[in-house]
């Protein structure tokens, strides 16, 4: 569904790009996604949406049911999108040190609420006192 737009050699680069990204998914490429563990059905939900050259991508909570390892690299993937392509990155995560590891704004919502907005790094800094201040 994700090339369904796309013609062949866009839909060969697009695979291509997303296997450069997730070189792991390389012998994987006959096995139904269903099958895959939860890691390897997030990278391939990121690879197929990449195939679209978004603009935006909002990526909820990517880290659930991951194993830390591929919690990292699914941030660390988001980082290389954003620099890569200039493709903006909504980040929803509770994992809070992860997400403003690698964030330039962060906002901190409360019943619903954002009561926070900040450069990341300044919010980062101040782990100590977040449950105080917020």
């Amino acid at each position: 569904m994700a090339t369904y737009t796309l013609g062949r050699s866009e839909t060969r680069s697009g695979i291509a790009w997303a296997l450069e990204l997730f070189p792991e998914l390389e012998p994987l490429m006959d096995q139904v996604a269903g099958t895959l563990s939860g890691g390897q059905q997030q990278m391939v939900a990121v690879g197929m949406a990449l195939m679209q050259h978004p603009k935006l991508m909002m990526l909820d909570e990517p880290s659930i049911g991951l194993a830390p390892v591929l919690v990292q690299r699914v941030l660390e993937t988001a980082t290389q999108i954003n620099r890569r392509f200039g493709t903006a990155i909504v980040l929803v995560e509770q994992n809070i040190k992860s997400a403003l590891g690698i964030a330039s704004r962060a906002y901190v919502m409360k019943s619903g609420r954002i009561v926070v907005e900040k450069p990341a790094a300044e919010l980062l800094a101040a782990q100590d006192s977040w449950w105080e201040l917020y």
